[in-house]
């Protein structure tokens, strides 16, 4: 089966014909270059923490690709993107997850791995000045949500990358990440560099559909465009 076009946004004409938008601090503005997301500008406060959700979702394998520009010099907390989140299911956190958007106005971390359903990839992320490798950036992966009786560091998939050299400030990069039953690959080009990661999904129930979002950690900014997701 080919792979069939879903979804496409240029980023350039209104975000909210396409996107709803977690996090009371956020902002999104469009621009000639496309989509400028901003986190909220209080450094490690959860009410500037902000997720980006697609309105739609989807169903099976998926192709997903992108522009990003990272706009910021922040040298700790992460974006992630996030790939076919749902509620877990129990009351209040029904797998529509736009039945619950008040309760991530303030976009509090764990409302995420503790109550959705989705596969998490962490990019433009450095180990952060507590950390003694704070000059190390690093790309992982994670299943949520998290075992009740674990720690969220329970959800990592193997391998986690680092030293990519990738998501220079001001530096476009294309990403296409293909998820299927058996693999997440992502592959990351830009600065005359192209470079893959791979996380094997065989021996875990990777999420089937939902909706795909991108989250920045306080005081993150990046420029998005050419936003694309086929299904098969």
């Amino acid at each position: 089966m080919d792979w069939r076009k879903s979804f496409s946004d240029s980023c350039i004409v209104d975000w909210k014909q396409k996107w709803f938008l977690d996090g009371q601090l956020a902002k999104v503005e469009n621009t000639t270059k496309g989509m400028v997301f901003s986190a909220g500008p209080n450094e490690k406060e959860n009410d500037s923490h902000a997720v980006l959700w697609t309105k739609q979702s989807f169903r099976g394998d998926v192709k997903i690709s992108f522009e990003y520009t990272c706009l910021d010099d922040v040298k700790d907390y992460v974006k992630i993107l996030y790939i076919q989140a749902t509620g877990k299911g129990t009351p209040p956190y029904t797998e529509d997850i736009s039945e619950w958007n008040d309760l991530r106005k303030v976009a509090y971390m764990y409302t995420y791995y503790d109550n959705m359903r989705l596969l998490h990839i962490s990019y433009s992320a450095n180990m952060g000045e507590h950390h003694p490798d704070n000059n190390r950036d690093y790309v992982r992966a994670r299943l949520y949500p998290r075992d009740p009786q674990g720690k969220f560091q329970d959800t990592e998939l193997e391998p986690s990358y680092t030293d990519s050299g990738l998501f220079k400030k001001g530096v476009p990069y294309l990403f296409t990440c293909i998820k299927t039953k058996e693999d997440l690959i992502l592959k990351v080009e830009g600065d005359g560099k192209e470079k893959f990661f791979q996380w094997d999904l065989r021996k875990i129930t990777p999420p089937e559909s939902g909706r795909i979002g991108i989250r920045h950690m306080c005081t993150r900014i990046g420029l998005y465009r050419n936003v694309t997701v086929w299904e098969k």
